[in-house]
């Protein structure tokens, strides 16, 4: 179905209850901001929202806006990394995701291309 946005933040309140009148799948894109050498900090966001945003309208789902602060791993020390525990990372997706199945979406997909996302997705 052709919809004016996917993208759940950009959405009126009333496009999501007619989404959610229809279906209940949201992508969430889980990334983080840190350094990359000669790539922007949040490139590894910037491509889990590029690659969502064609899975949500590939399949007939919603988008949430890319999630950029989580266990950022070997890269901790660097200039502009911003780390999350682990600990902290899985409190926080957890909450995210109570909140968007209180709201009906009964389908959610996390997706990363951040290399230690597994241990806050999983």
């Amino acid at each position: 179905m052709k919809m004016r946005t996917r993208i759940l933040g950009r959405m009126l309140n009333s496009e999501v209850q007619q989404y959610l009148e229809r279906n209940d799948i949201i992508i969430v894109p889980v990334g983080t901001t840190e350094m990359h050498g000669g790539m922007p900090l949040d490139c590894e966001t910037v491509v889990s929202e590029a690659i969502g945003l064609k899975m949500a309208e590939a399949c007939d789902a919603l988008l949430l806006t890319g999630l950029p602060y989580f266990y950022a791993g070997a890269t901790a020390s660097g200039r502009g990394t911003v780390q999350v525990s682990v600990r902290q990372g899985i409190n926080y997706l957890g909450a995210i995701a109570r909140s968007l199945l209180r709201q009906g979406f009964k389908r959610q997909i996390y997706i990363s291309f951040h290399g230690p996302a597994h241990m806050t997705i999983c």
